[in-house]
């Protein structure tokens, strides 16, 4: 595993630091010890110096007191005094260097070691010394001697002389000057070697401290570099996951081919995106239907409102169809009405009395029976609407329903002619019939009171826009080619711009000149007009004549013709 191997890395690094560490410890002790001996030794090497030179002024202290008898009793105690102190330093200096190591022989050993293992100087045997003490206090005894005898008058010098260099130079049978000579030059050679000790030894330390700091750094180096080239594409695979996983993507990725903790995450992330694309889909799956109910509710209820909107479209239309479809009737009675009125009260008029005072004459008979006659057949047109509009109530129907049948031309015509002839008469203006002989001999397939119906609304607009005194023609022709009829209205009106011909056919729409000459009209008649020529196959238009007023052409198909050549 990755984390039992960067422990391990981790506690070899630590354990070469602790080595290191305790290798500086026993470096520098080492080096303090080496130290030591060196400095001892320079000491030892030194206090025999001493203890020669002091050896030496004493001797010539000696002989000046012989020569002069005027020696100086302090300058001889101090230099006893210095020469004693030589002895004892050496002698504390030889129990350090070797406490536990006599020599028996005056010969110096090489290669003394210390107890702890470390190489020493070879020490000075501690013989010499014992010597050298033995000499030492040979010698003070001597010079007190010699000292009283120096005073006396007989002495002889010259035997105080012989005596001092045999006590100075001599003890024990050995020459004293040899015997410090040779300590000197072996105590020379030891601090020599001491000192050349000392320095390899502190290479050696140096070597290994530098060796230490290498082996640590090389270790160091190299966990460094596997670990960052082990931890780099993991890392990285990781991190691109990671970021997949931020931006929606929840595809299953490669994990760590080694067994490690990376391929622990890995199985754990490829798992979090599993789910996490699990939860996705459901939670796609539930939006889905979601947006679909929302969609169907939102389908039902735009069907429900746009029933709603039809309904009162409808209920609209069917009020305005009501008052234009009882327009027409009603004011055919009206006006029938009116000219019944206007004949009898010209009759009653010529007499001076009142309408009823004389009994008409045959000819005001006919007119009031005419009258009488279109406006009971007005008042049955009216109640035919009526029923047909209470009909379409009921059944809530929006088209009409139409009884086809043979009908001649004339029969449609002239019956239009006939319902609107009062209303013309009244507003002053004629209509006239051009309708030629072979169109009135025409047959055509249709509802005669929807087809006259159709024409009346025309008509009406014709007189509706037209000014007093001036013609509203009829014509009708058969066109053999095209198997059609064609019906034309003309009038010599106010017009209709060309951009709104096919607008007026639109329900409700009215242009502002018309609206300016009718404001009681509601736009609906030419609608009606157009649905009922449809529904009988047929195509109107209508557009502006040079001359001014507008003509409305109607195309209808013949069922059969009569008298065509």
């Amino acid at each position: 595993m990755l984390l039992s191997r960067l422990t391990l890395a981790f506690a070899v690094l630590i354990l070469l630091s602790a080595v290191q560490a305790a290798f500086s410890v026993w470096a520098v002790r080492s080096a303090s010890a080496q130290s030591a001996l060196t400095r001892d030794a320079q000491q030892m090497l030194t206090e025999y110096q001493a203890l020669a030179a002091n050896k030496q002024r004493l001797l010539v202290w000696l002989a000046g007191a012989a020569l002069t008898g005027q020696g100086s009793a302090d300058q001889r105690a101090k230099l006893l005094h210095e020469m004693d102190r030589s002895l004892a330093e050496l002698g504390r200096l030889q129990a350090q260097l070797a406490p536990d190591r006599w020599y028996a022989s005056d010969t110096v050993t090489a290669g003394t070691q210390s107890p702890s293992g470390q190489q020493l100087s070879p020490p000075i045997m501690q013989q010499p010394i014992t010597l050298l003490r033995a000499n030492f206090e040979a010698m003070q005894a001597y010079l007190l001697q010699a000292g009283a005898a120096a005073h006396s008058p007989a002495a002889d010098q010259a035997l105080m002389w012989a005596q001092a260099t045999t006590v100075f130079d001599h003890h024990g049978g050995r020459d004293m000057r040899q015997v410090l000579a040779a300590a000197i030059a072996q105590q020379r050679d030891a601090t020599e070697q001491a000192m050349a000790q000392q320095k390899q030894a502190l290479a050696t330390l140096q070597r290994s401290s530098v060796g230490l700091v290498l082996l640590s750094a090389l270790w160091g180096l190299l966990a460094a570099g596997y670990f960052v080239r082990r931890l780099h594409r993991p890392f990285r695979r990781l991190l691109q996951s990671t970021q997949a996983l931020a931006e929606g993507d929840y595809r299953q990725r490669p994990i760590s081919p080694h067994a490690d903790e990376f391929a622990q995450i890995g199985l754990q992330l490829n798992a979090l995106a599993l789910q996490l694309d699990t939860n996705r889909r459901q939670s796609e799956a539930l939006r889905a239907g979601l947006d679909a109910a929302v969609a169907e509710r939102t389908q039902a209820l735009m069907r429900s409102h746009e029933a709603l909107l039809k309904a009162d479209a409808r209920r609209q239309q069917f009020f305005a169809e009501i008052s234009h479809e009882l327009r027409t009737p009603v004011t055919v009675i009206r006006g029938e009405a009116e000219i019944a009125l206007r004949s009898g009260g010209r009759a009653g008029g010529e007499r001076g009395q009142g309408f009823h005072a004389e009994a008409p004459s045959e000819s005001q008979q006919a007119v009031y029976r005419s009258a009488l006659e279109r406006i009971v057949q007005a008042a049955g047109a009216l109640g035919q609407r009526v029923q047909e509009l209470v009909r379409l109530a009921r059944s809530n129907a929006s088209a009409q329903s139409y009884a086809f049948a043979p009908v001649p031309v004339r029969a449609v015509v002239q019956g239009a002619l006939h319902q609107m002839q009062a209303i013309a008469s009244n507003r002053g203006i004629e209509l006239r019939d051009l309708a030629t002989d072979a169109a009135c001999a025409c047959l055509l397939d249709a509802d005669l009171d929807k087809l006259q119906q159709a024409l009346v609304i025309v008509l009406d607009n014709a007189v509706r826009y037209s000014a007093a005194g001036s013609q509203v023609q009829i014509e009708a022709e058969p066109d053999a080619a095209a198997q059609c009829l064609r019906i034309g209205i003309s009038d010599s009106g106010m017009g209709i711009d060309p951009e709104q011909a096919e607008q007026v056919f639109e329900p409700y729409f009215r242009s502002e000149a018309a609206r300016q000459r009718s404001p009681e009209g509601l736009g609906l008649g030419l609608s009606i007009a157009r649905a009922i020529v449809l529904a009988h196959r047929g195509s109107i238009v209508i557009e502006a004549r040079a001359a001014g007023g507008t003509r409305v052409t109607i195309e209808l198909p013949l069922a059969a013709t009569v008298g065509l050549a």
